[in-house]
């Protein structure tokens, strides 16, 4: 059996909140202006590679939607929208009112954005079961060093570290045939991502 077969993962809504909390603190206001800011180079882009880039964040924005996939996708008014664009590197701005989202959207996404092109390597072609764990057994372990230069879940218990690794994994897992030229353009042409909140 694959490796993709057996894990099946879901963070615990403990993990969870306190992990949103880390970026979106509880006592933030209902009204506060909630922005994801995804900077990338403006030269020599690819447009397959950034359709590819547009469309996966779009359906990971529907995934963690609370009425889930569908409903989002048959909504155009839940749909996420670049709210503008910042001059200089394109700055990407998706920006929402906090009571408006499940907050859960904005940092889950951040989460795997910002770790999949520096901690997520493939195989490409055809292989075995053992070299899809071994492979398995690398990314998690780079995952785990790249939380642990994370600002925000760098004091998080080690036990959480492992809970968040291994659910971003499992994101990979479940979309790695999405993804190649998602990584490709990330590791090319990403220069920041970042969670900003402006209170009113």
């Amino acid at each position: 059996m694959k490796i993709s077969d057996t894990i099946l993962y879901r963070l615990p809504q403990k993990t969870s909140n306190e992990v949103i909390n880390l970026f979106i603190p509880e006592n933030t206001p209902p009204d506060s202006e909630i922005e994801l800011s995804i900077k990338i180079e403006d030269k020599n882009i690819n447009i397959r590679e950034f359709g590819a880039f547009l469309s996966y964040l779009d359906y990971l924005y529907g995934r963690f939607h609370q009425d889930r996939i569908y409903s989002y996708a048959h909504n155009r008014s839940k749909q996420l929208e670049i709210s503008r664009f910042e001059k200089g590197s394109i700055d990407l701005i998706f920006s929402k009112i906090l009571e408006e989202i499940d907050p859960k959207q904005i940092v889950f996404i951040y989460l795997a954005l910002k770790f999949f092109p520096k901690a997520i390597r493939e195989l490409i072609g055809a292989y075995k079961d053992y070299e899809e764990a071994r492979l398995a057994n690398v990314n998690r372990k780079l995952l785990k060093e790249q939380i642990k230069k994370e600002e925000l879940l760098r004091e998080l218990s080690n036990e959480k570290q492992n809970r968040i690794v291994k659910f971003i994994y499992y994101i990979f897992l479940k979309d790695k045939k999405k993804l190649s030229a998602v990584i490709r353009f990330l590791k090319n042409h990403l220069i920041e991502i970042s969670i900003r909140i402006k209170r009113k």
